[in-house]
Parts: structure tokens; sequence; C-alpha cells
């Protein structure tokens, strides 16, 4: 099983392991623009980090534009 609890199957053919109903990887649009107002509300990136779950690595580059960071 994944760590979500879904369930795994694994592929005799081409040795890959594949899980039935994937869910697409990345962050929903709502829960990026959350992230992004409390950016704006001037919370720092390790508090961002501990409330939403997320790296500082994914919020800089994925999130934010240069202008924002300014």
């Amino acid at each position: 099983r994944t760590p979500n609890g879904k369930q795994r199957y694994w592929c005799h053919d081409c040795q890959r392991s594949r899980r039935d109903n994937p869910q697409p990887a990345g962050y929903t649009e709502a829960g990026r623009d959350t992230i992004l107002r409390a950016y704006e509300e001037r919370s720092s990136l390790r508090g961002l980090e501990r409330t939403f779950g997320v790296s500082r690595k994914t919020v800089l580059p994925g999130f934010l534009t240069d202008e924002e960071m300014r």
C-alpha cells in the first residue's frame, strides 16, 4: 500500500508498480492561493512550511514569481 492507503499493483511484464486512480502531483489552485495569501500577510517561509506542510524549496521557485519575492 501507498502512504495514503491506496493499493499498489506490480506489473510482472515491465517490472513497474502502479496504483488505481492516481492523484495528480502538485497543489490545487485553492491550496496554492491560500499559501500565497499567507505569504502576503508576512508569514515567514519557515512558518508556511510548518503551517501547510510544504517545503521552502517548493514555495520559492514553484509559487512565487520574482516580483512577489521582493
